[in-house]
C-alpha cells in the first residue's frame, strides 16, 4: 500500500561563478507498507545525479545531500509508525 511520495528537485548554493546547471538533481522517495503490516515502512529511492567523467566531488555532494533527505523521510515516518 503505497502511503506517500517524496520529489524533491534539489539545488545547493556554493559559488555565483559556479554553473549551476550541475548542482541540480532530482531524488524521489516512495514509502510503501504492506498491507495488514503497520510497523513497517519500506523507502524506494531514486535519484538522477549529475554526469561528467572529472564530477566526482559533485556527485559525491548529491549523494550526500540524498542520504540527509532519506535520513530525514526515514525519521519521519519512524515518528508516524511510533505513534
Amino acid at each position: 500500500m503505497l502511503i506517500g511520495t517524496y520529489d524533491c528537485v534539489t539545488s545547493m548554493q556554493i559559488n555565483e561563478s559556479i554553473d549551476w546547471e550541475i548542482f541540480f538533481f532530482f531524488i524521489q522517495i516512495l514509502a510503501v507498507q504492506l498491507q495488514g503490516d503497520e510497523n513497517e515502512i519500506f523507502l524506494l529511492c531514486n535519484t538522477h545525479l549529475y554526469f561528467h567523467p572529472r564530477a566526482d566531488v559533485v556527485r559525491c555532494l548529491q549523494a550526500m545531500i540524498s542520504f540527509e533527505r532519506i535520513r530525514e523521510t526515514k525519521h519521519f515516518y519512524e515518528q508516524q509508525v511510533n505513534k
